[in-house]
């Protein structure tokens, strides 16, 4: 049980991974409490946002298709006053398809599934929610690639370091290859992760690492401006054995591994 997305909301600190109970530490507490209400308890959902004064969750097992919301502010409460669920069946683009990643930009709520995009306007009323946009095509293959870099997204699809650039009101949604000089190298070390895939983004240090765990490999993409082509410089790290990474609020980095933790300087 080493692959909790952990969350704050409403001043409280959430905990969630597939197949495992939903666990919450109040603030001020040390104590970990199952996310129950009643007998209600929240879903054992991989992936955990909050946004929209909700905690919005999906791709719970055999159930990859359906969005999950919290009560209005009650992160415990998912069976009951504005709490809900949205199918997705009939909305993916390419028909059979599953959620990866959930992310809030501009005032919307983008889902990312393995194979496509879909992006719903009226969150903040999901009852009334109204489909705003989908992209066919392009989707997003690691939960903990998604990286907010302020005016954008930066997500791992199956072909590549990808970019949610785009003005909303754009019918279509064009997206950056930013990986597209090393992206064979890339793509082919998506397929041989066990562990899975992690990423940080500093805005300080301007760069964003996309880490290979099960490969001993950090990929240091640098955001300070783009190529001709569109892609990013890159670099390697490699023999570290990074396997994840975090960024304080005071903006230290730190990075770990096999042998504990080190902070970037």
């Amino acid at each position: 049980a080493n692959d909790w997305k952990i969350v704050t909301f409403n001043n409280d600190v959430y905990f969630f991974q597939r197949e495992h109970k939903a666990l919450k530490s109040t603030a001020g507490s040390t104590t970990l409490v199952e996310v129950v209400d009643g007998s209600h308890y929240a879903p054992e959902a991989n992936e955990v946002i909050g946004g929209f004064a909700k905690l919005w969750a999906a791709d719970v097992l055999n159930n990859k298709h359906t969005v999950y919301w919290s009560d209005t502010l009650i992160g415990i409460n998912w069976h009951g006053g504005t709490s809900g669920s949205l199918d997705l069946t009939n909305v993916f683009p390419s028909g059979d398809d599953e959620v990866v990643a959930l992310s809030v930009f501009n005032n919307f709520l983008v889902i990312f599934c393995k194979r496509s995009i879909i992006v719903y306007s009226g969150a903040s009323s999901p009852a009334s929610m109204v489909l705003h946009d989908t992209v066919e095509g392009v989707g997003c293959v690691a939960r903990d690639s998604i990286q907010h870099t302020g005016t954008d997204i930066i997500f791992l699809s199956e072909d590549g370091l990808r970019s949610f650039g785009r003005t909303i009101q754009e019918k279509s949604m064009p997206m950056r290859d930013l990986s597209k000089n090393v992206r064979t190298d890339l793509t082919s070390l998506i397929g041989q992760q066990t562990n899975p895939i992690q990423s940080v983004y500093s805005a300080d240090e301007a760069f964003y690492l996309l880490i290979f765990p099960d490969s001993n490999t950090v990929y240091c993409f640098d955001t300070r401006s783009s190529l001709p082509d569109g892609s990013l410089r890159v670099t390697t790290w490699s023999g570290m054995g990074i396997r994840t990474a975090s960024i304080l609020q005071d903006k230290s980095i730190y990075l770990g591994n096999s042998d504990g933790i080190a902070e970037h300087k």
